[in-house]
């Protein structure tokens, strides 16, 4: 969670250092955009996923807990 946290901020002091020297042909600030939506997203993932295996998530004869 800690890692995560830290590539958003990573990410985000990134753009502003290098913002005016992104050339708008190539579109670097829709890139960077969706790094961000992907990197939130995985950390939305990992709360929600988090959350849910410790209390929906149960093991039976058919699905163990390494399955899940």
């Amino acid at each position: 969670m800690f890692i995560i946290g830290g590539a958003i901020s990573a990410v985000v002091r990134f753009q502003r250092r290098l913002k005016t020297h992104m050339d708008v042909s190539h579109h670097a600030l829709s890139k960077l955009v969706c790094f961000k939506g992907v990197v939130i997203l995985q950390f939305l993932q990992e709360i929600i996923f988090g959350m849910l295996n410790g209390k929906l998530f149960k093991p039976s004869a058919s699905l163990t807990y390494n399955d899940l």
